[in-house]
């Protein structure tokens, strides 16, 4: 509550309980507490697309929308970047998760893929997930698993954020279809 630990980085396991805390004082307070900023208005992003759920939906189409928008950072089935996690696996979530997923990309940051931020003392700024971390080193990974290694020397700042990496509002860059079918896929 006081934001000495940052939500996302409380486990799910941690989380869990108190979210459904049989106590209802602890519980509203556990929601406002692991609510990350500006989720609310995600969640209604989220809501009112609820509907691309019942839509027929083509999972081949969805592929070419998985590697149009998503593939630059994920790997489905061995194709695609390695910045975010792969999404091999996710067939087993059910759809209103995904989509979840795909619309709230803040509503949960798996452990290790946690976003930093990077100032260095030439003036430049670098957003990534750190790939690698040494003592006189950092590696940060971008988009299409691009690396920038830095040395710590030339760090002037580095923060974590609370944001997840994946951009929010990619609802944006395709059509309810576009997205029933991702899901699909």
């Amino acid at each position: 509550e006081k934001g000495v630990v940052q939500p996302w980085a409380v486990p799910a396991n941690r989380r869990g309980p108190l979210l459904n805390h049989k106590d209802a004082a602890v519980k509203a307070r556990a929601t406002k507490a692991f609510q990350p900023q500006g989720t609310a208005d995600r969640m209604k992003v989220f809501e009112e697309h609820k509907s691309v759920l019942k839509l027929a939906a083509n999972a081949k189409n969805g592929h070419a929308v998985f590697t149009k928008t998503c593939a630059a950072c994920h790997q489905f089935a061995g194709e695609g970047a390695k910045v975010g996690p792969d999404l091999t696996g996710v067939r087993l979530q059910p759809a209103e998760a995904l989509l979840l997923h795909i619309l709230v990309p803040d509503a949960e940051i798996y452990h290790g893929f946690t976003a930093y931020e990077i100032e260095t003392r030439d003036g430049r700024t670098l957003t990534g997930l750190l790939a690698s971390d040494s003592p006189t080193s950092v590696t940060l990974r971008a988009a299409q698993g691009i690396e920038e290694t830095l040395l710590r020397s030339n760090i002037a700042k580095m923060t974590s954020s609370s944001s997840s990496l994946m951009p929010n509002e990619l609802e944006k860059t395709m059509s309810r279809q576009e997205l029933a079918d991702l899901i699909a896929f």
